[in-house]
């Protein structure tokens, strides 16, 4: 990133106003724009980064006409949008619930030659899975393995629970496996998710190891969920009384 040195020095001041609102819950919002205009004002290059922080700042602030300009804007200034940009553009489509135009802003991506990262792939998945029972989540999930794009936590979760929602235990039950062996945190909704498909296949002995491994995760809270009840009465049905007091007479 080229800049001359007033433009270097306004966005170092753009960048430390961002990190200081992260880091103490501050707004710096005004501070922020204030440089903007002034950089305007001064005829100062305007970059990229500049927009993507600004645009960043303003869907954290769920100032959403704020970004869609800022967005316009700089494309009028024959500015070319980049991963980040597009990135703060899904965020503000996730966070208004909008599937649609995630998909689009995705269409949008491929067609200027700009990859998804992680963060774009984790809000599509999570999306799909709220708005068409994650029909396209394993799309999402191999794209990224084919792109080389790293899988976090967050994204093998979600294919975890699909994997249990269309109750393919072999395919969840794989893929729990791959995380445990990369050391990735698995969530309690995926063991719950694991826990509920065992109880309907009336598997308990895989049931009772998810279980023992939510404990040892310290994911188990005071109440029960629906799927532990439904473990309980598991126990209960196979008269494996000594599992349950052993497993449940904590709670």
């Amino acid at each position: 990133m080229n800049m001359r040195p007033r433009e270097e020095t306004c966005f170092i001041l753009l960048t430390g106003l961002s990190e200081a609102r992260k880091a103490t819950g501050g707004s710096y919002v005004k501070e922020c724009f204030e440089i903007f205009h002034y950089m305007k004002i001064k005829n100062l290059d305007l970059t990229v980064s500049v927009f993507n922080l600004l645009m960043e700042i303003s869907k954290n602030m769920k100032s959403y006409d704020t970004c869609a300009n800022l967005y316009q804007e700089m494309i009028a200034l024959d500015i070319q949008p980049d991963r980040m940009t597009f990135n703060a553009l899904m965020g503000v489509a996730y966070q208004q619930d909008n599937y649609e135009e995630m998909g689009l802003l995705l269409k949008k991506m491929y067609s200027l030659d700009i990859s998804p990262s992680s963060t774009t792939y984790e809000m599509l998945m999570s999306s799909s899975l709220q708005h068409n029972d994650g029909a396209d989540v394993l799309d999402y999930y191999f794209k990224m393995k084919s792109d080389g794009t790293t899988v976090t936590t967050k994204s093998m979760n979600d294919v975890l629970c699909l994997y249990a929602q269309k109750k393919n235990f072999e395919h969840a039950h794989s893929i729990f496996n791959e995380m445990e062996l990369l050391r990735m945190p698995i969530s309690a909704e995926s063991f719950n998710a694991l826990i509920g498909l065992c109880a309907e296949n009336n598997n308990l002995q895989d049931g009772v190891i998810y279980f023992r491994k939510m404990k040892q995760s310290s994911l188990v809270g005071d109440g029960m969920t629906q799927e532990v009840k439904h473990l309980i009465e598991v126990c209960k049905r196979q008269g494996k009384f000594d599992i349950y007091r052993s497993l449940f007479g904590v709670l």
